[in-house]
C-alpha cells in the first residue's frame, strides 16, 4: 500500500521445513483512556499474547508464531508420514524423531529422496501487518469472562497502539534453548535500549549459544518501522518497556494477557 495510506498491508509467508517465523510486536496499551500525545497508532486483533500491568499506560510485547515447524514428532506431520505405505516415525531416547529413522524433519525443498515421507508442500500463512506509520490506537476489550452473571461488570477497554513490529525468520538452533516469547522480548529490549539493529541477530545467536544450543543458528531479522518512526513512537510513551522473567532453560515465567 502507499506510504500515506492508514490501510494495513498483508503478509503471506510460506513455509517448508523446521525453521520458524515469528512476529514480535511492541505494543503501548492504554487502560481505559487514550493519549493525546499518541502520534503512533495501529490496529490489533483481541487474541493476543503480552504481559500486562495495572498501571494506566504499559509497553509490553506481543508474539505471534507465524509457522508451524515441520518435524516427524508434529502429530499432523507423523500422521501424514505414517498414512503413506512404508511410512515411519523412528523414536529413540538417544536421538531426535527422525522420518524413516533418517530425516529430523518431514518437509523440505532438498531430501529428494526422501520422497514422499519428505514433502515438499510448503503451508502458508496470511497475517495483517500495520502501515510503515503510525495509525489510531484501536480499543480492545478482553474477552475473559467471570461466569454469566449479568451483575458482572464489563471488562475494561483498552486501547492498543503497536509501536514497532518485526519479523524474525530462525532455524531450529535458536529454538533449542529459548521460546518463542523469549526470542521476542529479548529482540523488544534490544531494540528499546537503542542497540543497533544489525547487532541484534549476532546478540540473539550469543544467547542461544550462552543457554546451551548446540545447533547451528542462522537469524533473520526483518523490521516493519523505519528507525525515524520507531523513535517518534518511543517519545510518545511515558512508561519503560516490560518484559517477563524467563529461566534459563528456556521456559516462560509466566503468561499474561489482556
Amino acid at each position: 500500500n502507499n506510504k500515506n495510506d492508514n490501510h494495513p498491508n498483508t503478509l503471506i509467508v510460506a513455509n517448508i521445513g523446521d525453521s520458524r517465523a515469528l512476529m514480535g510486536r511492541i505494543l503501548k496499551v492504554n487502560n481505559g483512556t487514550t493519549t493525546t500525545n499518541d502520534p503512533t497508532p495501529q490496529t490489533q486483533n483481541d487474541d493476543t499474547d503480552s504481559s500486562s500491568s495495572t498501571t494506566p499506560e504499559s509497553i509490553v510485547t506481543q508474539t505471534i508464531v507465524l509457522t508451524r515447524d515441520h518435524t516427524p514428532d508434529d502429530p499432523e506431520e507423523q500422521h501424514r508420514i505414517e498414512s503413506l505405505p512404508g511410512g515411519k516415525v523412528v523414536f529413540s531416547r538417544m536421538d531426535v524423531p527422525r522420518t524413516q529413522g533418517v530425516w529430523a524433519m518431514s518437509r523440505a525443498l532438498g531430501d529428494g529422496d526422501g520422497r514422499p515421507y519428505i514433502s515438499s508442500v510448503p503451508e502458508f500463512t496470511t497475517i495483517t501487518v500495520s502501515p510503515p506509520h503510525m495509525a489510531p490506537p484501536v480499543a480492545v476489550r478482553s474477552t475473559t469472562t467471570t461466569g454469566n452473571n449479568p451483575e458482572t461488570p464489563p471488562s475494561p477497554t483498552r486501547y492498543v497502539s503497536i509501536l514497532n513490529e518485526f519479523i524474525l525468520l530462525a532455524t531450529d538452533g535458536l529454538f533449542e534453548s529459548m521460546t518463542n516469547e523469549h526470542v521476542v522480548d529479548l529482540v523488544a529490549t534490544l531494540e528499546w535500549q537503542g542497540t543497533p539493529r544489525t547487532e541484534i541477530p549476532r546478540a540473539l545467536i550469543q544467547a542461544a549459544l550462552a543457554l546451551g544450543s548446540t545447533d547451528n543458528i542462522t537469524v533473520v531479522l526483518v523490521w516493519i518501522r523505519s528507525p525515524t518512526a520507531w523513535s517518534q513512537a518511543k517519545a510518545s510513551c511515558q512508561s519503560t518497556l516490560q518484559v517477563r522473567n524467563h529461566h534459563p532453560s528456556g521456559n516462560k515465567d509466566d503468561d499474561n494477557g489482556f
